[in-house]
């Protein structure tokens, strides 16, 4: 026959599961799609403080779920993902308007060129899928674009601007 330290042991457990599985998801999110390279992904060193969560910052993770934001935001290159300039710029947002529930939505990967993220491809393409399943959850409020290694030599600089235009 079970205690009741047992059985209590049980309930309380039940009752964790059935929370984080029905926990409700954040809503009127303020979204900002991420894309880029390493530059926007983040390569910095993680301290502790980077994995501090905030409760009005979330980010769309690889599965398409909502988790509270904390570094590395992108996952791009797990082993190289690092800090990047998304927490501090989600934070920064909040701060503005303490009203504000701020929605990351990461697609940055390193290493690539302006030319890899023409409409209709493999980039491009997971950022839209991505932004459609995080515009279920709020509004899109900006693009932040970061990139530039790849894309540095004379010539590629001197078709930089018309390029971007393409893209956007």
């Amino acid at each position: 026959m079970p205690t009741a330290k047992t059985v209590l042991s049980a309930v309380f457990g039940f009752i964790f599961v059935c929370s984080a599985l029905f926990a409700a998801e954040p809503s009127d999110l303020q979204l900002f799609l991420l894309i880029g390279q390493s530059n926007m992904a983040g390569r910095g060193k993680v301290e502790p403080a980077d994995q501090q969560t905030n409760p009005r910052l979330f980010m769309l993770d690889r599965e398409n779920a909502w988790v509270p934001a904390r570094d590395p935001v992108h996952f791009d290159k797990p082993k190289v993902a690092g800090v990047g300039l998304c927490s501090e710029f989600a934070r920064r947002v909040a701060a503005s308007d303490p009203q504000a529930q701020v929605g990351l939505v990461p697609c940055a990967f390193g290493g690539t060129s302006l030319d890899q993220w023409k409409p209709g491809s493999a980039l491009y393409t997971n950022a839209v899928a991505r932004m459609r399943v995080a515009l279920q959850r709020g509004q899109l409020k900006a693009i932040l674009w970061h990139q530039g290694e790849a894309d540095s030599s004379a010539a590629k600089t001197a078709t930089y601007p018309a390029r971007f235009g393409a893209m956007i």
